[in-house]
């Protein structure tokens, strides 16, 4: 038996190289509850498969944006091409939790 504070819903993410992100998540629901994080704290981790942070997204520096029960990201793209590993963890002042995570692919622009 698997007992989860929260289950990580698991989304790979795929995105070409330079392009900028634009993505908005919605609907965002805690144990089948819109769960609101007007106030909170969303933290996007992108690492290498050996840990290597390649890039770090955030409420803090403005790339996300929360309302209610979504959010949005809005963000230069990647440089780099590669797979990588992400997760989206959400802080509301006294607990964090890991609502989404998976694989983030970064591929070339097939007119290079």
């Amino acid at each position: 038996m698997n007992v989860y504070n929260v289950e990580a819903a698991k989304i790979d993410l795929f995105f070409t190289r330079g392009d900028s992100i634009y993505l908005t998540f919605d609907d965002i629901t805690r144990n089948d509850v819109a769960y609101d994080m007007t106030g909170f704290q969303i933290d996007i981790h992108v690492r290498s498969y050996d840990r290597r942070l390649i890039r770090e997204l955030s409420t803090v520096t403005g790339e996300i944006t929360i309302a209610t029960d979504s959010f949005t990201i809005d963000a230069d793209g990647f440089t780099e091409e590669g797979i990588y590993k992400y997760d989206v963890q959400v802080n509301d002042g006294t607990h964090t939790l890991t609502i989404m995570k998976g694989l983030l692919h970064v591929e070339e622009e097939q007119t290079e």
